[in-house]
């Protein structure tokens, strides 16, 4: 059976999109773990990740979701409707990992951030 080009494109986006959000996870614990904040304070090492990386996760996702939006004038339906659904998937995403992810950092405290 031949691949299917749209699962495949759609694949490359989703783990696009879903590097940029980890790189802001990591960004976190590099900070805490770089010493740059000793007492271990998650809140503020997540705010200075929102500065330091927070403008490039955002442009990079509003210009991912705006070009997967173009595919809603195609006319293929499919392709339009699957445009529609993974631009809305790709804004909800962003935005869970702009205000889901720094809570989850601070309530679950994982392991890769260091000791609490």
């Amino acid at each position: 059976m031949p691949p299917n080009r749209e699962s495949g494109a759609r694949g490359t986006v989703d783990a696009a999109g879903t590097s940029i959000y980890a790189f802001r996870l990591l960004a976190a614990g590099w900070l805490l773990k770089a010493g740059r904040f000793e007492d271990m304070q998650i809140p503020l090492a997540i705010v200075a990740t929102d500065l330091i990386a927070g403008k490039a996760v955002t442009f990079t996702a509003l210009t991912m979701i705006a070009g997967i939006l173009f595919w809603t004038f195609s006319s293929i339906r499919f392709n339009a409707e699957m445009g529609l659904l993974l631009g809305l998937w790709m804004a909800v995403s962003f935005l869970a990992s702009v205000t889901l992810l720094p809570a989850c950092l601070i309530v679950f405290r994982p392991a890769f951030l260091g000791k609490p």
